[in-house]
């Protein structure tokens, strides 16, 4: 019920469920981690 029915007024949150905010944000953090280990690769770290 926390995570997955009620909706939440936290600082990311904005009205949404916790779970929903995770969801919508995956996709994000996806493309950021790409972006760095290609970073990491080219300098060789």
């Amino acid at each position: 019920y926390y995570n997955n029915e009620r909706t939440h007024t936290g600082k990311h949150c904005y009205g949404k469920t916790p779970l929903q905010t995770f969801l919508d944000s995956k996709p994000i953090a996806k493309e950021k981690l790409l972006e760095t280990l290609a970073v990491e690769q080219k300098e060789g770290v």
